[in-house]
């Protein structure tokens, strides 16, 4: 009985300290916890919005864009799509390992466009927290 009776307690003790969550299993810390989207793919980019600023009615300009696979598992860029004509974009890899980085170039021709314009360019990857990501691109066109 004194045996069962300091198990018992020992097993109390160790509950109301912190060393397991109550049902046996052992508590974890925040270190040992994966975020979300991080155990599988995870794709991260910078910058998130290209700002152009003012520029003239027939620039031709093109912007890079570093694209990061923030995950555990294979990130696979399934599509690149912009909203307008006028962005052409250039991928460097489609499929990156875990911590893998590539290139996107972005180029924006303002040749027919006149005033303020926001268009976007469309990420589709296997990220499953977010399948779809947008790029933002902004300029100033400046009319002859």
């Amino acid at each position: 009985m004194k045996k069962l009776s300091m198990c018992l307690c020992t097993l109390l003790a160790v509950t109301l300290l912190g060393g397991c969550n109550g049902d046996g299993k052992p508590k974890l810390e925040s270190s040992d916890v994966h975020r979300p989207g991080t155990q599988g793919p995870s794709l991260a980019y910078d910058p998130q919005i290209i700002e152009l600023g003012s520029i003239a009615h027939n620039a031709r300009i093109t912007r890079y864009v570093e694209l990061r696979n923030r995950g555990r598992k294979q990130l696979v860029i399934e599509k690149v799509v912009a909203t307008c004509k006028c962005i052409e974009t250039n991928l460097g890899k489609k499929t990156l390992a875990p911590n893998e980085t590539t290139m996107l170039e972005v180029t924006f021709d303002a040749a027919g466009y006149s005033g303020k314009m926001e268009q976007h360019v469309w990420l589709v990857t296997n990220d499953s927290e977010a399948p779809s990501r947008d790029l933002v691109v902004r300029a100033r066109i400046k009319v002859q």
